[in-house]
């Protein structure tokens, strides 16, 4: 199965430290990572080149490597396998499917506002979720980070 490209926008009124903020914050991605799953965090140090957990208060969820990462104004994860248990999981012939799938944010300063830009492949048969979520998501960043 292939994957699918999907690129969501939302023009923020803040500076990109702020919407850097209310994206990376731990607190604050928590709270609009409700609109995925709730209670949603990560583990990391969040340094280009290392590895994160995404994680669901039950313990499962996904790993990946932040790619790149420029403070403020983008950064690109390459999303690896799963957790299970808080434990990475070997791949196996489902994960390989997705294996590489990348997700990408950049702050675009525009005159007035920032465009905040969200990019990520992902499989035909979660189209319909993240077309739902993702914008729900996006939503609570711009309330955060107008609020900062």
């Amino acid at each position: 199965m292939a994957l699918v490209k999907l690129i969501f926008q939302i023009d923020i009124q803040a500076e990109p430290k702020k919407i850097w903020k209310a994206l990376w914050d731990k607190e604050n991605y928590t709270t609009w990572c409700n609109a995925f799953c709730e209670g949603t965090y990560y583990e990391s140090d969040f340094n280009e080149g290392d590895r994160i957990h995404f994680i669901a208060p039950n313990g499962d969820g996904m790993y990946a490597d932040i790619e790149e990462k420029i403070e403020n104004e983008y950064i690109a994860f390459c999303h690896l396998g799963e957790l299970k248990n808080y434990e990475e999981q070997p791949l196996n012939d489902d994960t390989m499917e997705w294996t590489g799938a990348t997700e990408d944010y950049r702050i675009i300063p525009k005159d007035n506002f920032n465009t905040l830009e969200v990019t990520i492949d992902t499989m035909e048969n979660y189209l319909e979720y993240f077309k739902t979520h993702f914008p729900k998501g996006l939503e609570k960043v711009k309330e955060i980070a107008e609020q900062l």
